[in-house]
């Protein structure tokens, strides 16, 4: 596997072999049809959603056209949100890794849009045998069951998520929170008071606090007792 691209640029290009992608036509692709709802107060949420997701499945084949052998010669397409997106490059012809860390219909807004994606991903994604797919949470597998429905195990992540950082567990009073910060609410703050309500002393540290700790790297941050990656609901 020569080319590993990160499409979406949220690690930017800081792991050892995947590529921060800032200029692709499927970049451009998703930079035009991707938006947020605004949340009270003119916040950005994290209601992403895809604008009139025909057109972007028209605009998204003709830029996997357009990537030519990176993706033409590609054997495994490993996908996670939109889920669209899966579907698509299974349509192209590629064996899916599906991860998913939200419901699968994530991004498509109305019924008829996610009632279409329901059909394409029971009755030729997961029907596929060379289809791989996993959720992060059990709750999404869930949604997953009641919607489609369609039975996804559930596979939380592991240390390797952190790599090349090592677990080391060497400070066992604190919990590293992996997740995104939220617009309407603080999941370290809420995990530090419910801790404290119980006499607990561990200590939740957010992800995005390492860098003012003096952590300029991720080397060291998998040095708590444990990590967890805490899932809140999304809209069907």
């Amino acid at each position: 596997m020569p080319d590993l691209r990160d499409y979406c640029g949220f690690h930017s290009g800081s792991w050892p072999v995947v590529q921060a992608d800032r200029a692709s036509a499927v970049r451009e692709v998703f930079e035009a049809y991707s938006e947020k709802e605004p949340d009270e107060g003119s916040r950005m949420s994290h209601r992403d959603s895809l604008r009139a997701p025909a057109d972007f499945e028209r605009a998204f084949r003709a830029a996997l056209a357009l990537e030519g052998p990176a993706f033409a010669h590609a054997d495994v397409v490993l996908c996670s949100e939109p889920a669209i997106v899966c579907v698509i490059a299974h349509e192209e012809g590629k064996a899916i890794i599906g991860y998913f860390g939200v419901h699968v219909a994530f991004m498509l807004k109305g019924s008829e849009p996610q009632l279409d994606l329901y059909r394409r991903f029971t009755d030729q994604l997961a029907g596929d045998s060379r289809s791989t797919l996993a959720t992060v949470a059990p709750y999404i597998s869930m949604q997953s069951l009641y919607h489609m429905p369609l039975e996804i195990p559930a596979v939380r992540p592991l240390s390797a998520y952190t790599l090349p950082a090592r677990y080391t567990a060497s400070k066992p009073d604190e919990v590293l929170v992996n997740k995104r910060p939220m617009a309407f609410w603080d999941v370290s703050h809420v995990l530090n008071v419910c801790a404290r309500a119980a006499g607990d002393s561990v200590l939740f540290r957010d992800a995005g606090e390492l860098h003012s700790l003096g952590c300029r790297s991720t080397t060291g941050a998998p040095s708590g007792r444990a990590s967890t990656s805490p899932t809140t609901g999304s809209r069907p």
